[in-house]
């Protein structure tokens, strides 16, 4: 379990709970996959109003700021909060803790969780009939797509055209 230093309460917060990963493994892409999402919650990207996070979109500029981390742990706030009222379990009151605590150091916790708060905002979003993030799906990165066009472009080539 790792702890982040709280500078707004000068605690120490475990955030392991989501999943530890390593800060060095957080890449441009991921952090823009995630703006992709956050500005789906906005009035521009056609949310509902009682879902919007802002009226305007953020720069997805591959940068993870405070804005951008608010932003995404209000989405993941909203969302267990309704799970846990419309289903009264375990799992969504733990995501509702999670998620308070991690008000303290949202830049720190969305960095160490970036993959699973992604996630988040991406089912929520779906689930909620908001209009899909504009931009590379999660888990789809520019070598995948370079791949497969080359596999295609192989394919075409070495057949000939044969049937």
């Amino acid at each position: 379990m790792s702890f982040v230093s709280s500078p707004t309460f000068g605690a120490r917060v475990p955030y392991a709970s989501l999943g530890d990963v390593a800060l060095s493994s957080v890449t441009a892409d991921d952090i823009k996959r995630l703006q992709q999402q956050i500005n789906r919650y906005t009035m521009d990207g056609g949310a509902p109003v009682e879902l919007r996070v802002g009226t305007a979109p953020i720069a997805v500029s591959g940068e993870l700021d405070a804005n951008a981390a608010t932003r995404a742990l209000w989405i993941m706030q909203l969302r267990a909060g309704k799970a846990a009222l419309a289903w009264d379990d375990v799992a969504s009151k733990q995501l509702v803790d999670e998620a308070m605590k991690a008000w303290g150091d949202p830049v720190a916790f969305v960095r160490q969780n970036m993959a699973r708060v992604t996630q988040i905002l991406k089912l929520f979003g779906d689930k909620m009939g908001v209009p899909a993030a504009k931009g590379l799906p999660i888990g789809l990165t520019p070598t995948m797509i370079a791949g497969g066009l080359t596999a295609v472009a192989l394919l075409v080539i070495f057949r000939g055209g044969k049937r």
